[in-house]
């Protein structure tokens, strides 16, 4: 109610109209069935006063956040969302089709596919189509894994059947172990795949998914673990550069920390003495990458982290750059959050879904 009363009170239409769609979909998850669709439908006759694509308009926010309204509103009326998304110019309305899909995805299967196949941006397919795929199973498993199976490459599919199988197990847990087994076959048939992919390496994929075999069995996770960490590429051998591999290497041990620390510390104990190399050569690694890197520490073993930036140079080794007051920064950022919000980020800072996320976290 209160963040009701707070949404009520913002000026901006498309902000308030994105408010009330996550606040009315919330109600939709909490059973709240009727305040829910009420709300949506307030959401609706705000959304109608916004501008509408057409010749000669140019694009705006208010045009963006109408058009986003579909995912909430499909929860409730599919024919009514998927208008919201029309005229738009492509790439633009792959946004718009992704989040009807979203929003379909629980109810009718069959017109979140034809959504879906409407999207043409590959990152964007995958991304939101892991939502739609997890909300569809629920009620169209077939159908949801054999859409992840359709994705382009091997890692998306295994990554994609994993989501499948997490929804999966609140109905039948056998079937979804089965779908978790072929999730990590279809990602160990792709470790020899060495092209680039901006999603990970299959070995982050697998350590990704460990969440699902939790929850279908915590028995399972001990196997899972290991098989994840047989997907390693061997020392050496690159796939994408210096740079993208020590980025998956990163998210690999941060993934696994959770799990097994000792482990997840283990495969993040080499950056420690290179971060130091690049610090004395005055060699500033992508933040990214460093961000990672003490994302991984933190999340396995605060100790190190610690002596890691104790060992840094406490002094500019190029104007603008201390290694030890800037390390301490990310250290510091990463221990602040509590244990649970922690993998929210962690899995949000490796771009990958959370399992364990509702759907509109996306």
């Amino acid at each position: 109610v209160e963040a009701l009363l707070t949404a009520r009170t913002v000026s901006d239409v498309g902000r308030k109209l994105e408010l009330l769609g996550r606040i009315g979909e919330r109600w939709l998850d909490l059973g709240e069935r009727e305040r829910g669709t009420a709300l949506l439908r307030e959401g609706q006759m705000l959304a109608a006063a916004l501008p509408s694509p057409g010749k000669g308009i140019e694009f705006s926010q208010g045009m963006f956040f109408k058009a986003m309204f579909a995912g909430p509103l499909a929860r409730i009326d599919g024919p009514a969302a998927i208008a919201l998304t029309e005229d738009f110019e492509r790439p633009r309305n792959d946004w718009f089709h992704a989040a009807a899909a979203r929003g379909l995805a629980g109810h009718d299967a069959a017109e979140a596919e034809r959504m879906l196949d409407l999207l043409e941006l590959p990152n964007l397919r995958f991304g939101y189509g892991l939502t739609v795929l997890h909300r569809m199973a629920a009620i169209d498993s077939q159908r949801a894994a054999r859409l992840a199976r359709g994705f382009p490459d091997t890692r998306q599919q295994g990554y994609a059947l994993g989501t499948v199988a997490h929804q999966l197990a609140d109905a039948d847990r056998a079937a979804a172990a089965h779908l978790l087994d072929e999730a990590y076959t279809t990602l160990e048939r792709s470790s020899d795949e060495l092209k680039r992919f901006e999603g990970g390496s299959a070995a982050s994929m697998a350590a990704g998914l460990l969440p699902v075999a939790e929850k279908i069995d915590p028995r399972l996770v001990e196997s899972y673990f290991w098989r994840a960490m047989a997907l390693r590429r061997p020392r050496g051998v690159k796939s994408g550069g210096a740079q993208v591999d020590d980025r998956d290497l990163a998210d690999f041990a941060a993934l696994i920390a959770r799990y097994d620390p000792a482990v997840a510390c283990d495969v993040a104990q080499p950056f420690a003495g290179r971060m130091r190399e690049w610090a004395a050569a005055a060699q500033v690694r992508p933040h990214q990458v460093a961000n990672r890197v003490f994302m991984a520490l933190a999340a396995s073993d605060a100790r190190l982290a610690y002596e890691l930036v104790q060992s840094l140079p406490d002094s500019p080794v190029k104007p603008g750059l201390n290694p030890k007051q800037s390390a301490a920064r990310l250290v510091a950022h990463w221990l602040g959050y509590p244990p649970r919000e922690l993998w929210r980020v962690v899995y949000n800072r490796c771009t990958r879904r959370n399992p364990d996320a509702r759907d509109e976290d996306r």
